[in-house]
């Protein structure tokens, strides 16, 4: 019974620390202040929980991001991925081309299924950079 409880105890400590990881993506977190104010949030949680260890990482980073976070280097950041998404779907797009050549129709079917991933991967860093764009703006507001 004693087990079974200090497993229930570290399965609930995980999933707390998984779903902090999780927020700690979160869209408010694009921008420097995003990511700041994303911090002091978990912080408080923290906090709240009396969580020391995850308190301690939570305000290094805090500090670091403070700084050290530029938006121009986190603008270049979010670009450089667009651009990185546009290329690799070139390149899938040139395989697909290659295989339409070859009339290869299972080589065809794969490469199409690249293309597809390529084009959301593309989508999303491009919703990222907009969202980036969007939160800047409201910042400066």
């Amino acid at each position: 019974m004693k087990n079974k409880t200090m497993i229930n105890v570290i399965v609930s400590v995980l999933l707390l620390s998984f779903n902090v990881m999780v927020n700690a993506k979160d869209v408010n977190g694009l921008t420097c202040l995003g990511k700041q104010n994303s911090l002091n949030k978990q912080i408080e949680y923290a906090k709240k929980i009396k969580n020391q260890s995850q308190l301690k990482g939570l305000e290094k980073a805090l500090d670091e991001v403070t700084a050290f976070c530029n938006n121009d280097n986190l603008k270049e950041k979010y670009q450089e991925k667009v651009k990185a998404k546009l290329e690799n779907l070139h390149e899938k797009q040139e395989s697909l081309h290659q295989a339409r050549l070859k009339s290869d129709a299972e080589k065809i079917a794969q490469q199409e299924k690249k293309v597809t991933k390529a084009e959301k991967e593309l989508k999303q860093a491009q919703q990222q950079l907009n969202s980036f764009y969007q939160a800047l703006e409201s910042e400066r507001r």
